[in-house]
């Protein structure tokens, strides 16, 4: 058996394990998929042990002190903020492996949790902020995935904050695919809801949506090009027509508005189909219009092509129904013909016409008793 082969064997086998235990240990599901900044969580420095035996005031001062060392590094050394982000949040949440450090089960301890409701407001928002702190820190390191899960971490703390959504949207758009895109637009969205005047967030999610049209149109395009190539629609000129009618009117509509929001463009872009985009900038009062002559010129070709179309189709059906009564005798004329026939002449004398041979001749006299 070749050496590779067999390497490959060994990971699956081990994938297989890991799988297996997750499943029998759910204590460790959470510790599986949490990023290294997190597990880092589980080996605290001494300041932080000492932190969590005291009390709150002292907990909550050694996690600001953390934050701000953080605060002045980010720009300079990000992942040693990163580092100082990570011990700030452990104050507060952390993964206990247990004194011997040799547990299965690593499960994940929010001490915030078990604080009075004011003191755990407060330990709410210093958990969301130094999340998002290690999101800026994760996404100029290009760790996308790890910065999407720092921000949906400090969502769970703090469902409102803005930069969580904002820096999560980045994380996703990293990824340049149409999921990616879609989750970056709603994140945006959201954020654009609780922040209407931000004009930061606003210019993102406008540039998002762009992204994610073009890439739908060039994905739609591919998948038209493959079925195309087919052969199922050589002979339908009217369907290519149509499809280059839609795409025309999509181009100028996404030049015409481009701060739309995503439902609103997602009727040219959604996975409509391409008649259905026509029908709609054809006939629709307050539709997008083309404003290129390429797509005036489109549009007037596909619509003269489906009036004849139209035509055609009126005149087979005129020519089916006329075919059942060609070459038989016109039975329905003859009651007709019957009441032509009896429609009296013009009134003359004895009822003939004055052109008529019997008005020229003298009136026959009866003769007389007797006569002959």
């Amino acid at each position: 058996m070749p050496l590779g082969s067999a390497f490959q064997e060994l990971i699956g086998a081990a994938a297989q394990l890991k799988t297996a235990l997750i499943k029998q240990r759910p204590g460790r599901q959470e510790w599986e998929n949490a990023p290294p900044f997190m597990r880092c969580t589980a080996a605290p420095i001494d300041s932080v042990l000492r932190a969590r035996e005291g009390g709150f005031s002292i907990q909550h001062s050694t996690a600001l002190q953390l934050k701000e060392e953080g605060n002045d590094l980010v720009n300079k050394d990000p992942e040693a903020a990163l580092e100082r982000y990570a011990q700030a949040m452990s104050v507060f949440l952390w993964f206990d492996r247990g004194p011997d450090r040799a547990a299965e089960d690593i499960p994940l301890v929010c001490a915030a949790d078990t604080l009075p409701e004011a003191e755990r407001e407060q330990a709410h928002h210093l958990l969301a902020v130094n999340f998002c702190n290690a999101a800026a820190c994760l996404l100029s390191l290009n760790m996308a995935a790890d910065a999407a899960y720092a921000c949906t971490q400090a969502l769970r703390y703090d469902p409102y904050s803005v930069k969580a959504l904002y820096r999560r949207a980045l994380a996703h758009r990293s990824a340049d695919t149409s999921a990616g895109l879609e989750a970056a637009v709603a994140d945006l969205a959201a954020a654009n809801q609780l922040e209407p005047a931000n004009n930061q967030v606003r210019l993102a999610l406008q540039a998002v949506q762009h992204e994610l049209r073009e890439l739908r149109r060039t994905e739609r395009g591919l998948y038209g090009n493959m079925f195309n190539k087919g052969g199922l629609y050589d002979n339908d000129k009217a369907t290519e027509q149509l499809a280059a009618a839609a795409a025309a009117a999509a181009a100028a509509g996404a030049a015409g508005e481009p701060g739309a929001s995503d439902g609103e463009e997602g009727l040219s872009s959604s996975g409509r189909d391409p008649e259905d985009l026509t029908f709609d900038a054809l006939q629709g009062p307050g539709n997008r219009k083309a404003q290129t002559k390429e797509a005036e010129v489109v549009l007037r070709r596909m619509q003269r092509s489906l009036a004849a179309a139209r035509n055609r189709k009126m005149a087979q059906r005129l020519d089916a129904a006329r075919a059942p009564n060609a070459g038989r005798f016109p039975w329905w004329a003859v009651p007709w013909v019957i009441k032509i026939w009896r429609i009296p002449l013009p009134a003359g004398t004895n009822g003939a016409s004055p052109g008529h041979p019997l008005s020229q001749q003298e009136p026959l006299t009866t003769p007389a008793h007797g006569e002959l």
